[in-house]
């Protein structure tokens, strides 16, 4: 394990916090354990850096060991947090990303307002690999694009409607009830008047949509009209919809699967991306991989097939690959190599 210095930047500080968590979360080695002692040793401000990681994690376990190892004071007591508080937390402990707030919202802001000098025409909108960014539609709807993504836009004076044809967006609707606002993603449409939700396409005809705001309607390529929409519990008793609501996810394949209630830490989570970040809580590595896959033009190979299976948690910039192979090899053992053909490797440390 490399040894850890002391740095001055709080976000620098938080972000090795999320390491120790990482580590603390799969177990610590004896030797680990008194590293992390002398860590928490040089001043308050690590020993609080890594409870406000762990709260972050919001695991028990790991809150519970800590409790063990270094009890907390009453003044040390965290203050509960909003949803943007936990949000800017989650930038701040990423393995190798540091970004200002700040700047953050003038960059978005001065997008914003170049897209509104030219939102009376737009039709279509795209994203690269790699690139998120956010775009103001005609209508006020802002509709912020993660990796690879693409939409067309048809409005009207009587509808509003998008075309998802890859990759994952999430919508802000600007609220009118004249103009029902609907995303095509596959054989499916989601329709609202004025709320807030996230789209992720994960085949030609699949979709996954995450609420964050209201309600919406989703219809088997259904033409939602104002009058469907005042009456879109009929719909929904009649079988030719399902409704969705605020902190509720639901998945649209071939199959009719139940919708899942989220959790505040959850939903951040899944919205991590709009500030650059992938998030992982346990997921196997197979499937990390196949997210990482999303932002990078980079091909892994698994030496062993055992490793599809090992459990990998943290918060990683998007892209990033450096960052997450430091951390596969100093948090979960696992360590890599490039081929001739710029391959990246992946084996169990020995």
């Amino acid at each position: 394990m490399s040894n850890i210095t002391a740095f001055h930047d709080r976000e620098e500080l938080l972000q090795q916090a999320c390491e120790w968590i990482s580590r603390i979360d799969r177990g610590l080695r004896p030797q680990e354990h008194q590293t992390l002692t002398q860590w928490v040793a040089k001043g308050n401000a690590h020993q609080q850096a890594l409870y406000e990681a762990a709260a972050l994690w919001d695991d028990l376990s790991v809150l519970n060991e800590l409790k063990t190892l270094f009890p907390l004071r009453p003044k040390d007591n965290l203050r509960k947090r909003t949803f943007a508080d936990r949000t800017r937390m989650a930038v701040a402990a990423s393995v190798v990303f540091v970004v200002m707030f700040a700047a953050s919202w003038l960059l978005n802001q001065q997008l914003v307002d170049n897209n509104i000098q030219t939102a009376s025409t737009m039709t279509h909108a795209e994203t690269g690999v790699g690139e998120q960014k956010p775009f103001t539609l005609p209508d006020g709807t802002v509709a912020h694009l993660n990796t690879d993504t693409e939409i067309t836009l048809s409005f009207s004076d009587n509808a509003r409607q998008v075309t998802l044809l890859r990759g994952e967006a999430h919508f802000a609707v600007a609220h009118d009830v004249n103009r029902p606002f609907t995303v095509t993603a596959g054989e499916r449409a989601v329709t609202a008047v004025g709320t807030a939700f996230n789209v992720e396409m994960t085949s030609p005809e699949d979709f996954e949509l995450l609420v964050t705001e209201g309600r919406v309607l989703v219809q088997h390529e259904a033409k939602t009209t104002p009058s469907v929409l005042q009456e879109w519990q009929s719909v929904v008793n009649q079988g030719k919809g399902i409704l969705v609501s605020s902190g509720e996810k639901a998945v649209f394949d071939r199959h009719i699967n139940p919708i899942t209630k989220m959790s505040l830490d959850q939903v951040q989570q899944q919205l991590a991306w709009q500030q650059g970040m992938v998030v992982f809580n346990g997921e196997s590595l197979q499937q990390v991989l196949d997210e990482v896959a999303r932002y990078s033009a980079v091909q892994f190979e698994l030496a062993e097939a055992s490793l599809r299976e090992r459990r990998v948690a943290g918060y990683f910039k998007a892209g990033d690959i450096d960052g997450l192979l430091y951390a596969l090899e100093n948090s979960f053992q696992i360590e890599h190599e490039k081929n001739t053909q710029g391959t990246i490797i992946l084996s169990a440390k020995r």
